[in-house]
């Protein structure tokens, strides 16, 4: 609950939901879990993404999506996120990508056991240039 726009029932949901955080490898899995990938159909060495999986909770899925555009308010690297993908394609796909995102965020501080202020820490560790906290 310590990321922005992340209540208690976001928090809650997302725990129960997850369950234990190591019987997942990545955060891709997590997002593919909760269905916030795209759909893919190939053929003939063409890869089209199409709609998300809707794989998993949808309640959960709601509710990442309406913390997300919370947090694209209070969070200034979401924030950027959130515009420059919004201006490219669309509001809504944007606001998918941000629930993306934040399920990842989630994930791992669940993960590691960090509070927010962790997560902003470790990112900026691991790259400045891309920081959480938008520092």
């Amino acid at each position: 609950m310590t990321h922005p726009g992340v209540g208690s029932v976001t928090a809650l949901a997302m725990v129960l939901t997850l369950g234990p955080a190591e019987r997942f490898a990545s955060a891709k899995q997590v997002g593919s879990y909760f269905g916030l990938i795209p759909s893919e159909e190939s053929s003939g060495g063409k890869q089209r993404l199409g709609k998300i999986s809707k794989q998993g909770s949808s309640f959960l899925r709601f509710l990442l999506v309406e913390a997300g555009q919370t947090a694209a308010r209070l969070d200034p690297q979401l924030k950027r996120f959130y515009r420059r993908l919004a201006a490219r394609k669309n509001r809504s796909v944007a606001k998918v990508a941000v629930a993306r995102k934040l399920a990842t965020r989630l994930y791992l501080m669940l993960r590691e056991d960090w509070t927010y202020a962790q997560l902003c820490q470790a990112v900026m560790q691991v790259s400045p240039s891309h920081s959480v906290a938008g520092e």
